[in-house]
């Protein structure tokens, strides 16, 4: 008698309603993980010119692609070199900061907290010749699809966001259940 009323009343509709709405978020989900799990493929196919090099040296000089990189863009700190995969016929991925002010003693690097986020450019360099192969910026559109998929784009509290949702995810299904019953 109790469960034939919760399933005429209003708990009905708030179920619907909120199965709805997390299936499309988890909908969203699905599909940017799906695209996540082939980004790098995804990357590469889309841009071969910037990753395309060819076939670098055993031991490529880090040192010479690094000058090339500084002496392109001495207004920019390298925050960090992406490699995805170790093959031998691809470019080395740079990324570089914002242009910052230069100072008597070099780059002024306080304003760097996080360095992804203060990422903006991408730079790729041929390993066996140190030359730049092209550029672009950091946030293509697979960086923003993945940070949704992770963090709903908001840093540090989309995680938290996201873990409430999978509760409230979880708890869904078990009225559910026990509506259906």
């Amino acid at each position: 008698m109790v469960l034939h009323k919760l399933q005429e009343g209003p708990w009905i509709i708030i179920h619907r309603y909120i199965g709805l709405l997390l299936g499309i978020w988890m909908f969203a989900v699905g599909v940017t993980g799906t695209v996540m799990a082939n980004y790098r493929q995804l990357d590469v196919l889309l841009n071969a010119e910037l990753f395309a090099a060819t076939d670098s040296p055993r031991h490529p000089n880090l040192d010479a692609m690094v000058s090339a990189v500084n002496a392109a863009y001495p207004d920019r700190f390298i925050l960090f070199l992406d490699r995805y995969f170790l093959s031998r016929d691809e470019t080395y991925p740079f990324v570089l900061s914002e242009p910052m002010p230069i100072e008597a003693g070099g780059l002024d690097l306080t304003s760097i907290k996080n360095f992804e986020a203060a990422a903006s450019l991408e730079v790729f360099v041929d390993p066996r010749t140190a030359t730049i192969v092209g550029t672009r910026p950091y946030w293509t559109w697979i960086k923003i699809m993945r940070d949704f998929h992770r963090e709903l784009l908001f840093p540090g509290e989309g995680r938290k966001f996201l873990g409430a949702l999978a509760i409230v995810l979880f708890l869904t299904c078990i009225a559910g259940g026990v509506l259906w019953w």
